[in-house]
Parts: structure tokens; C-alpha cells; sequence
């Protein structure tokens, strides 16, 4: 089997830690012995202070072993991902996810799915698919130019994006709460234009791993000079609905919902495939259980 991806670099955890042999075992063992493998797919290097050490544990806990693969590029898969049970993708750029989508056409059980993670590459696409299914989405117009964008707007509040999300969850965002954007374009266009929610200035943040739902309620907007660390909050019925309702029309399993609460209601702003669960403690459980019940049936306590 090839040796899963290992990165020097001291702050990181070298992926072959995880590939451990499940104690007890001595020397070969057949094929048909081997515990089930989820390989893990991700667009960084393991860190320390993320969720997934704690993740490889619990499911090594319960005899399913991990391996990691950092995929480059539009490099192939490495056919040992291909052995796997379950195949966990996270942080993929879009050529990644195109190359990872050679996993599906083969008939490997993908979590999140390529595909549902490639449309939300697209964020007019992303919000397209939401208001089709009838949840509440600010409205959503697409523009090829800068020039464009500020015409359309005409000195309303309005938040602009750039139409692929390829960037990173936060990045090429405008949230223009006064309906003045600049003259010059802050970033690459084409882009997408929406209407400006006012709200309380609270993000309630949906974490869902499965059939599982979190919260944590953080300032919006934000930014990296004024992040916090957030307040987590119990989901009430309408936000559990909403995010597992986005959950279906995106056709995700492990994901992040902000949701503000504006003058006419709750609103969707922002769908992320996979988040990091920061100051989530029972997220590595959570996602865990939903793993290894998908690879075994069987969940760790």
C-alpha cells in the first residue's frame, strides 16, 4: 500500500500515526481480517489542535483504522483510496475535487459527496439551489464586472461575493452595510450581489454531522481582527429545520449553516462543506459516530 502523505512541518501530525495495527495483532493478517479503512482526503496537514486526532481515535477505537492522502493538483488518486471503505473529503481546492470525482464514478462512498461539494465552488449556484427548495435566501444576482455590481446596487446596502467560492470560506466577501461600495473592484470578479440582511448583529452558526445539529452564535460580520471565539447555543426546531433542509437540497452530510435573523425572518447566508467545528467540543464525537456508523454500523460511545 502506498505510505499515505507525510508533512515535516513540527505543528502538524504526521499521517502515519494514524495507520496503526489494532492491538493484539501479530504479523499478517488475511484480507478478509482486515478492519474496514476510512481514508481521509484533506486540502491541509493535520494539526494538533484540530478535530481530527481526536476523530482517528475514536474510530480506531472501535477497530477502524485511518490513513490520509494530501491530494495536489489534478494529480490522480493514489489507488490505495480506492481499497477504502469510506473516503472523507475536506479543504479540497476545485481541481482536487475533480480529480476525487474518479472515487464516485467508481462507486466509493464519499463523505461529503465530490459532487455536492463541487457546487458549492459556485455561489450563485449554492443560493439558486436553496431558494428552489423553497428556504429563505437573500436575493441573489449575478454580475460579470465591478462596474456592474456597483450600478445594481445603487447606493443600497448589499453584500458582494465573488461568484466561486474556490478562495476560502470568508474570503472575497463584501458586506457593504452602509450602500457605498468602492469605486475600484476589491477583489476579481464575476460576481454575486445580495440584498443586505439587517440583523441583530448575531451569526447563528449550524454545525450538523448527520443527523446531529450544534450551534454556536458569533458577531456578524466579522473579520480576523474581530473574530471570537463564539458562545455555543441549543438549536431550537426552526434552525434544525432549516439547516437540515439545506442539508438536503445540497445533498450534504457533514456541514456549517449562518443563519441570520433579519426583519423579515431567518436567513441563510453562507452553506460550508465541512467545517472546522472550532469550539464545538462534542463535534469530533459527533462526526465520528456518523462515519463509522456509515462504514460499519457500529458508533463509538
Amino acid at each position: 500500500m502506498t505510505t499515505p502523505d507525510i508533512d515535516p512541518h513540527p505543528s502538524v501530525i504526521p499521517c502515519e500515526r494514524w495507520v496503526k495495527p489494532l492491538a493484539g495483532d501479530v504479523g499478517m493478517r488475511h484480507e478478509f481480517e482486515q478492519p474496514p479503512r476510512v481514508a481521509f482526503l484533506l486540502g491541509k496537514p493535520v494539526r494538533h489542535d484540530s478535530i481530527f486526532p481526536e476523530v482517528f481515535d475514536l474510530l480506531r477505537d472501535i477497530s477502524i483504522t485511518t490513513a490520509v492522502h494530501l491530494p495536489k493538483g489534478d494529480q490522480p488518486i493514489p489507488p490505495w483510496v480506492f481499497e477504502s471503505a469510506l473516503v472523507v473529503q475536506r479543504g479540497l481546492g476545485l481541481s482536487e475535487l475533480i480529480s476525487a470525482r474518479a472515487l464516485e464514478e467508481a462507486g466509493i462512498r464519499c463523505c461529503n459527496r465530490v459532487t455536492a461539494t463541487v457546487t458549492l465552488h459556485d455561489r450563485a449556484l449554492t443560493a439558486q439551489r436553496l431558494a428552489n427548495a423553497g428556504l429563505p435566501v437573500p436575493a441573489t444576482v449575478r454580475v460579470a464586472t465591478w462596474p456592474a455590481a456597483v450600478e445594481l446596487a445603487d447606493g443600497k446596502p448589499v453584500a458582494v461575493k465573488t461568484k466561486d467560492g474556490d478562495a476560502g470560506r470568508g474570503v472575497n466577501v463584501l458586506i457593504d452595510a452602509t450602500g457605498g461600495l468602492p469605486p475600484l473592484a476589491p477583489f476579481p470578479g464575476p460576481y454575486i450581489l445580495q440584498e443586505y440582511v439587517s440583523s441583530d448583529g448575531q451569526d447563528h452558526k449550524v454545525y450538523v454531522a448527520g443527523d446531529q445539529t450544534m450551534g454556536l452564535l458569533k458577531r456578524w460580520p466579522s473579520s480576523q481582527a474581530t473574530a471570537t471565539p463564539g458562545l455555543p447555543f441549543t438549536v431550537g426546531p426552526e434552525l434544525r429545520a432549516i439547516a437540515q433542509r439545506a442539508g438536503q437540497a445540497l445533498d450534504l452530510e457533514i456541514y456549517g449553516v449562518d443563519v441570520l435573523y433579519g426583519p423579515s425572518g431567518p436567513a441563510i447566508v453562507d452553506v460550508n462543506p465541512f467545517p472546522g467545528f472550532r469550539n464545538i467540543p462534542e463535534a469530533p464525537r459527533l462526526i465520528a459516530r456518523h462515519l463509522a456508523a456509515i462504514t460499519t454500523g457500529r458508533t463509538p460511545e
